[in-house]
């Protein structure tokens, strides 16, 4: 799991991936928090593990608004069916799915977990600009719940939805939830270093690969939210921050390695030479 590449260092985490051949044959199984590039990461995924599903809630065929209990249930409806019926022949699956939900999907859960995070507060800001835009389909109910930037995030469901999604919620702080996620994550990428990440998970499944795709690309300013909506997200989005900045720190002295041994053919020729 990804906490191996702290303790082991790039070229050996990277090496002992590609040995691994019992978990290069599980599926990959991306899941999606908003605002975090991941549209444009799914896509990719898409373009070299095929056979591969987006599990999705698509709002062109329910009635709106869709409440997040109403989203939730089409969700697990739609992971069931996967699990049940197409779930062994992927190699990729990606949504905007929690971890509580793939885990009770056997075929689900046996895959590799990824996923990608972003800044609590660059993320809230993000999410709450798309929400909000023409770009949405729900955009009409979305404006009329959440009128200001201090409503959105004063709703329960708004906060510390990194943590919410991407473990059991089980945890004291978001200390001890980064070290299970370490733990139980195959990989974990960070937006604000989007092409060394995707660089990375494609060099530990045998890839010399850059990234291609760029989708809705939102940029990280604050630039209209005031310092005091700042402050107070981040007081709620504590278990969130947390997180990302046990990730961003342990990273921070490994990116240059990272490029350095993804770059060309290097860690694959030393692979070989070994």
């Amino acid at each position: 799991m990804i906490n191996r590449l702290f303790d082991l260092g790039v070229e050996t985490f990277i090496e002992s991936s590609l040995d691994n051949d019992d978990e290069l044959r599980k599926p990959l199984v991306f899941i999606h928090i908003g605002k975090t590039a991941g549209s444009s990461f799914r896509e990719e995924l898409a373009d070299r593990f095929q056979p591969c599903e987006n599990v999705f809630v698509d709002f062109s065929k329910v009635e709106l608004p869709v409440t997040p209990e109403k989203y939730a249930a089409i969700m697990e409806s739609n992971l069931a069916d996967l699990n049940d019926n197409r779930m062994r022949r992927c190699r990729m699956v990606s949504g905007h799915f929690s971890y509580s939900q793939i885990s009770r999907q056997p075929d689900l859960a046996r895959g590799r977990l990824i996923t990608f995070l972003r800044n609590p507060i660059s993320r809230l800001t993000s999410s709450y600009e798309y929400h909000g835009s023409a770009a949405h389909p729900d955009r009409d109910s979305f404006k009329a719940q959440y009128p200001t930037f201090r409503h959105y995030i004063q709703d329960p469901q708004n906060i510390n939805e990194m943590y919410r999604q991407l473990t059991p919620a089980n945890f004291s702080d978001g200390a001890d939830a980064a070290e299970w996620i370490k733990q139980n994550y195959y990989w974990i990428g960070l937006q604000e270093n989007y092409v060394a990440s995707v660089k990375l998970l494609f060099a530990m499944n045998g890839m010399r690969f850059s990234p291609q795709h760029s989708i809705r690309k939102s940029e990280s300013s604050h630039t209209g939210f005031s310092a005091e909506d700042i402050r107070l997200a981040e007081e709620l989005n504590r278990f969130d921050l947390q997180i990302f900045n046990s990730f961003n720190e342990r990273y921070a002295s490994m990116w240059a390695e990272i490029y350095h041994w993804t770059d060309f053919d290097r860690i694959f020729s030393q692979y070989l030479s070994k």
